[in-house]
C-alpha cells in the first residue's frame, strides 16, 4: 500500500467516525477540538505497525479478539502506555481476508472500513455472547469509537 493510499483510507475512516461523533458531541455544544479524530504522521505510523504485527502473527479480526502483544508493543514504541482500539489495523486486516484471491482495491478497503465501523457502532456483540472487549451491554466499541471512552 502506498503512503497516499494509506492516508486516503485513514482519512475516510476518520471522516466516518467524525460524522458519528458529531451526532453525539456537537449537538451538546462540545467544541470539535475535544472530540474530532485527526490523522497525523504518528497515527499513520502506529496503524502500520499494528497492521504489520497482525499480518506477521496471522491474526484476523474474524477471531473476535485483539492481538494484545502487538498492540502493546506498537503503542509503547510511540510512548503510549496501554492501548485502546486498533481501528486501522483490523480494518485493513479484515479487508485483506475479504479479497484473498485477488488484488485488494481502494473500494474493497473503504467498503471494509464502512462495514466494520457500522458493525462496531451499531451491531456489536456483547461479551456475554462471545464477543471480546465489547462490554456486557454490547456497546464497548461504540463507546470508544463515538465517545472516545474505553
Amino acid at each position: 500500500m502506498t503512503d497516499s493510499e494509506l492516508k486516503e483510507v485513514n482519512f475516510f475512516a476518520a471522516q466516518l467516525l467524525n460524522t458519528a461523533r458529531q451526532s453525539v458531541w456537537a449537538v451538546n455544544g462540545q467544541d470539535s477540538n475535544t472530540w474530532q479524530l485527526m490523522i497525523t504522521k504518528d497515527s499513520l505510523g502506529l496503524a502500520v505497525k499494528v497492521a504489520q504485527g497482525y499480518t506477521r502473527d496471522r491474526h484476523s479480526i474474524s477471531t473476535g479478539t485483539h492481538d494484545t502483544a502487538v498492540l502493546k508493543q506498537a503503542y509503547s514504541s510511540y510512548g503510549l502506555h496501554g492501548y485502546s482500539e486498533d481501528y486501522g489495523s483490523t480494518l485493513l486486516n479484515y479487508a485483506a481476508t475479504m479479497t484473498t484471491n485477488r488484488k485488494t482495491t481502494m473500494y474493497d478497503l473503504k467498503r471494509a472500513v464502512f462495514q466494520t465501523l457500522t458493525l462496531m457502532l451499531y451491531d456489536d456483540m456483547p461479551a456475554t455472547s462471545g464477543g471480546s472487549n465489547a462490554g456486557a451491554d454490547g456497546n464497548g466499541h461504540a463507546y470508544s469509537l463515538a465517545y472516545g471512552w474505553d
